[in-house]
């Protein structure tokens, strides 16, 4: 693959590739030191005599140092910041961001393609978007309880304890969970408005789930 790209350079005649955000290109995947990818970055320059720019933040100061032959290879351009109080930095901000707007197309003509009308059969179904799950609509999202977690009780432990009915902890609302392969989520439920004290025995929250009849 590297001879690849090797060739692909020198073939194409390229004279210089600019990596943006370098810094993270010498981070790599933990399983080779920064010495190791400036040296391979160093081989492939050579070997290709194509110039290689690493552009990014002050960080990659830090990799230009590992070692005094890449020091000596390479050399820093530093673009200061632009200093808002400076009258004549402004001015020249505000001329590299009008240079760059000129040239970035700001609209891309997309072919139009209008599709061939179908005639339906008798009986066939229009198309649309089915709901999937419990998806409230957004007058329930308005009303609902905020409180949709996922219950750490098993569904050995409610079938143990014969009890499958869960208060929430938010709005004290009382829900039958129906268990399902894998872990549970609180369902979704309009905010309890009433203050009447539940009866009968029923999962609730005190820092973690337990039984209660109250």
């Amino acid at each position: 693959m590297r001879q690849v790209a090797e060739q692909a350079l020198i073939r194409a005649r390229v004279r210089a590739v600019f990596a943006d955000e370098g810094h993270r290109l010498m981070q790599g995947d933990g399983s080779h030191s920064v010495d190791e990818q400036l040296e391979w970055l160093k081989s492939l320059s050579n070997r290709t005599k194509v110039l290689h720019v690493l552009a990014g933040p002050y960080a990659l100061f830090g990799f230009r140092n590992t070692s005094g032959q890449l020091a000596r290879r390479g050399r820093d351009i530093h673009f200061a910041r632009y200093h808002v109080e400076n009258k004549e930095e402004r001015i020249a901000f505000v001329a590299a961001l009008k240079y760059l707007l000129e040239r970035v197309p700001t609209v891309l003509p997309m072919p139009q393609v209008t599709p061939k009308p179908t005639k339906p059969r008798v009986g066939q179904r229009a198309p649309e978007r089915d709901p999937v799950g419990n998806t409230p609509s957004p007058a329930q999202k308005s009303v609902g309880c905020s409180f949709t977690e996922v219950i750490p009780v098993t569904r050995a432990q409610a079938e143990e304890a014969g009890v499958s009915r869960f208060e929430c902890p938010t709005c004290l609302a009382m829900r039958t969970i129906t268990f399902t392969e894998g872990s549970v989520k609180f369902p979704w439920h309009p905010k309890r408005t009433t203050v009447t004290p539940h009866h009968g025995l029923h999962w609730v929250k005190r820092e973690i789930w337990r039984l209660s009849d109250q």
